[in-house]
């Protein structure tokens, strides 16, 4: 009767082995529980028959070590991107597909992907939870958080799956989520940030590679220069987003994708004034304080009184904060920082009878704010609802023709 193939009982492979325990995948490095054996599974370090080892499809950031995982390296970094989809509507004479946007998120940290739609209210559609139906997809949350599979791939085969990664995903790109085809048009800001800083896993994001295509175009340089003065009509130096991605796309006929455009955009963006206008933030103060009908000025001033013992009428900076935190003035850090900021003298004291009368939107109204209209993207209709604002305001064209053709003003 031969002996069953158990461990101790393979004369060919286990002589001399003395370790037959289930590999541990799991210890501590850095107090942080994490995989430590991850290529050892089996027993006793050996593959079982039939096991293979799984790749690693997750990429550390550079400068982050090898023995930290991806979900601590890539904790709470998401992609964000603003996509639509024309989504068939079969059952209806008048239309056969309807436009429809979507946000579209992939964690970094396991390169999973989610779908939303944002329910707008009164758009004459289904919404709410996930529902799939005959004509198409209802709205809410169209794809919950889970790794996503290429398409054209066998169902039943002996390698891995290939699965969606970040270098797939770009403004202008097109990504089939499980046979839905989304057009990518546009990143937040953080996104574009990202991928800029990681150029190398991101080519379309390289300032250097753009320019270069743009190089390429150097015959047209004289044209592109008039049509760029041409459009200039306050000859400022400058044209809006729009503009300046319409005359990219003719001149280049394609070679430049809307990542590549966004890029040069950014690059050469006017910078926007870091330092708004006191009125301004006393108006964005009286909007919050209204909103929260917060009226205890005279309350606060009595306490400012209180704490100045030299009577001079001012206080530091950080002691007025102090106050305005724990009265509960419904103004965020930011806003609060910025007022105070505007109010301090060269000793970084402030008045504070001044400054708490500025703020009283009964006694003292600013004029209110003027409603920003964002200029929208040109591939964004009406129906949106929520024109999303363009990745930068200007662009400084003549500083481009000069770094790209030499050319002078």
């Amino acid at each position: 009767m031969a002996l069953p193939l158990l461990p101790g009982n393979s004369f060919n492979r286990n002589m001399g082995k003395e370790k037959f325990h289930k590999s541990q995948h799991w210890g501590f490095c850095n107090n942080v529980r994490m995989l430590v054996s991850e290529d050892k599974p089996g027993i006793g370090g050996e593959l079982l028959l039939g096991q293979k080892i799984k790749p690693k499809y997750s990429v550390f950031p550079k400068g982050m070590g090898i023995d930290m995982p991806s979900w601590v390296a890539f904790d709470k970094q998401v992609l964000s991107f603003d996509a639509y989809l024309e989504d068939e509507v079969p059952d209806k004479s008048q239309e056969n597909y309807r436009i429809r946007r979507y946000k579209i998120y992939f964690y970094l940290e396991d390169d999973t992907i989610e779908v939303n739609e944002p329910v707008l209210k009164n758009s004459g559609l289904p919404q709410g939870i996930c529902l799939k139906q005959s004509y198409g997809y209802t709205g809410g949350m169209f794809l919950k958080r889970v790794r996503v599979k290429k398409p054209g791939q066998e169902v039943f085969k002996s390698e891995f799956s290939e699965y969606i990664k970040a270098e797939e995903l770009y403004v202008g790109a097109k990504v089939n989520v499980n046979g839905y085809l989304f057009l990518l048009v546009n990143a937040d800001e953080y996104t574009l940030n990202y991928m800029e800083r990681n150029s190398d896993k991101f080519p379309l994001s390289n300032i250097e590679l753009a320019l270069q295509k743009l190089k390429e175009e150097e015959p047209k340089s004289r044209e592109l220069k008039q049509v760029f003065i041409a459009a200039d009509c306050m000859h400022t130096t400058m044209v809006d987003f729009n503009t300046f991605r319409e005359i990219m796309m003719n001149l280049t006929v394609g070679k430049l994708t809307d990542q590549e455009v966004i890029t040069i955009a950014r690059h050469y963006r006017v910078p926007e004034d870091p330092c708004p206008d006191r009125n301004v933030l006393l108006a964005q103060a009286h909007q919050q304080l209204k909103k929260n009908a917060f009226e205890n000025f005279e309350r606060l001033i009595a306490m400012c009184v209180y704490q100045d013992r030299e009577k001079k009428k001012v206080l530091p900076s950080k002691d007025i904060k102090r106050l305005c935190k724990s009265s509960r003035l419904p103004l965020n850090e930011d806003l609060l920082g910025s007022l105070l900021s505007r109010f301090e003298d060269s000793e970084k004291q402030i008045n504070y009878e001044s400054f708490f009368c500025a703020l009283n939107w009964r006694v003292n109204p600013v004029p209110e704010l003027e409603v920003v209209s964002y200029i929208k993207e040109r591939c964004e209709d009406e129906w949106l609802g929520m024109p999303s604002p363009i990745p930068v305001k200007g662009i400084y064209y003549l500083n481009l023709l000069k770094d790209v053709f030499g050319l002078e003003e």
